[in-house]
């Protein structure tokens, strides 16, 4: 993976527009990056003329995703494209892959867009996917795009660095945290585990680091929609939110209006600790008082 440069970075819109302009996807503008990792940017184009889809509505924006490695792109296309056959077994989910429909939720004032029965829907339709996608990846239909993604060992190890082995680096800027035993076995890859616990943690992270009310609804309809979960998965997607709340220390915004106090930032990472810690201890106690109750009155 390539690290850009601040200056190299700042070039990435203007490039982008230019290899767009040879394309149906012609952009009159780019937002400024709506999140980034190192390596990876996203930013939100404006068409410069609205596109039809093939369900037939009308598209003004489009996600733009750019990295600076070719090695996930690859994997990336391979399951968009498998996923354009996949319909979960239900008509009223509105969550399908590759849109992104939780978009407002993450706006400066999402919380004055959305009532909180709306986001709750959203994120319950949200996990239905989620659970109905595992069963489908999860079928022998789908043998070969299973052995396919395990050559991903890449990606897998990219995403290992930045969050398992980076829990310790970030909690010794904070050496009371560190009272407690962190151990990397932590680290599951590949498991279910992993895509609920990143998405109740970044739901949660929102809440934890941008004071966002209505993500905890969003994130409580996600638990809701995923349905019954045995105590393994339970403890393990808490082990995952943990992580996500300790890694945003590398993610956070370092200057604006969304930079998070001293006091905002310990709290979520001790909230990280904790989860991860107490998850590892298999501490049905200290969960059922939890923000992550729910994950453990799933049945």
């Amino acid at each position: 993976m390539v690290l850009l440069e601040p200056a190299e970075e700042d070039a990435i819109p203007m490039q982008l527009l230019q290899q767009l302009s040879r394309t149906p996807y012609v952009c009159s503008s780019l937002s400024s990056p709506l999140s980034s990792r190192p390596g990876n940017l996203v930013y939100r184009g404006i068409l410069a003329q609205p596109i039809r889809t093939q369900d037939g509505a009308t598209v003004q924006t489009i996600i733009i995703k750019h990295s600076t490695d070719s090695v996930p792109k690859i994997f990336e296309e391979l399951l968009l494209n498998a996923l354009a056959n996949y319909l979960p077994p239900t008509t009223t989910a509105t969550v399908k892959p590759p849109r992104l429909y939780l978009g407002m939720l993450f706006s400066a004032n999402a919380h004055n867009l959305l009532p909180s029965p709306s986001t709750a829907a959203i994120g319950r339709h949200l996990g239905v996917w989620l659970r109905c996608f595992h069963a489908w990846a999860s079928a022998p239909e789908q043998a070969a795009l299973q052995a396919q993604m395990w050559q991903n060992d890449h990606m897998r190890k990219i995403k290992y660095l930045f969050t398992y082995d980076n829990v310790l680096k970030v909690l010794q800027n904070f050496p009371e945290l560190l009272e407690e035993a962190i151990d990397r076995e932590f680290a599951q890859f590949g498991h279910r585990s992993c895509d609920l616990g990143r998405i109740v943690g970044d739901l949660y992270e929102r809440k934890t680091y941008g004071n966002l009310d209505t993500a905890i609804s969003t994130m409580e309809g996600v638990i809701d929609g995923y349905g019954a979960l045995s105590d393994e998965m339970a403890f393990r997607t808490a082990i995952c939110v943990g992580v996500h709340l300790i890694s945003w220390y590398n993610r956070r915004p370092r200057k604006g209006p969304r930079v998070a106090p001293l006091e905002v930032i310990v709290a979520g990472l001790t909230a990280g600790r904790d989860f991860m810690v107490k998850g590892w201890e298999k501490d049905r106690a200290f969960f059922q008082g939890s923000a992550l109750a729910s994950l453990f009155s799933a049945r």
